[in-house]
């Protein structure tokens, strides 16, 4: 789900989803993109599942700084949801 405002904000959600969907991330919530204004001409980029900041950033120009937050935010995200499988899991185990 998106919720972004400016340019730069929807090319980080094109870019992030295009590889979320080319790595075959399997993920069992959704992954919601948010964009708030931030100082000046900035905004800040939340990347957030079940109602928890996975990523945040402010944004700058250049291309290279937005490819590498997509890097970054995938590798948070699916860190996440093998934690979740874990902590599942584990739950499980003990019931």
């Amino acid at each position: 789900m998106d919720h972004v405002k400016t340019k730069f904000g929807k090319d980080f959600y094109d870019l992030f989803f295009q590889q979320y969907y080319h790595f075959r991330i399997n993920g069992t919530r959704p992954v919601i993109i948010e964009e708030n204004f931030s100082y000046g001409r900035s905004t800040q980029i939340k990347v957030i599942i079940n109602n928890k900041i996975i990523h945040q950033y402010f944004s700058r120009p250049g291309k290279e700084f937005n490819t590498e937050m997509v890097r970054q935010s995938l590798y948070k995200v699916v860190r996440f949801f093998q934690q979740e499988e874990k902590n599942r899991e584990q739950s499980q185990k003990y019931q």
